[in-house]
């Protein structure tokens, strides 16, 4: 006679010894435990009031720990993102080439943006002042210019010429 029973994963306890367990649970973390708890009481694991016990601690719990702990005796998989062996050796992408563009730009076209943004400005201001007063004023505005146009120039020009400073 067959076996109608299939096996199931059943997860183990969470690893204390992983610092993402002990983070506090999020809105949608919550709503999943929920769920599962959901799907427990209409396979008949749960009886109602304990379907309306854990479902209350659900929402009132303040680590993911404590979602799991709800779980643990049931025969269900619950495991928040970024969390067990597929957490590990994860890291966000620090990328330093964009495959559209070549290499990522770090910073000089904000160099140049605002170098050019405080120019319009301090350009204006002595323009401003020059109309309002009747009269040309010194242009003061040459000084901050090339004190920070030079750089920013120097730079530019070794980027151009493959000679990277980062």
């Amino acid at each position: 006679m067959a076996s109608n029973l299939v096996p199931v994963a059943v997860p183990a306890l969470p690893d204390p010894t992983d610092p993402a367990w002990g983070l506090r649970a999020s809105h949608q973390e919550r709503d999943q435990v929920v769920t599962l708890l959901g799907d427990q009481l209409s396979a008949g694991r749960l009886d109602l009031a304990e379907f309306e016990e854990r479902t209350e601690s659900a929402m009132a719990a303040r680590t993911r720990v404590d979602l799991a702990t709800l779980v643990a005796d049931l025969p269900v998989r619950w495991q928040p993102e970024g969390v067990g062996r597929a957490a590990i050796g994860r890291q966000r992408p620090r990328p330093d080439r964009d495959d559209r563009r070549g290499p990522v730009d770090k910073g000089g076209r904000s160099y140049i943006a605002v170098w050019l943004s405080l120019m319009v400005l301090w350009w204006g201001i002595w323009a401003a002042v020059s109309l309002g007063t009747g009269e040309l004023q010194f242009p003061w505005p040459i000084f901050p210019s090339l004190g920070m146009g030079i750089p920013v120039l120097i730079r530019f020009f070794r980027r151009i010429l493959g000679v990277d400073d980062d």
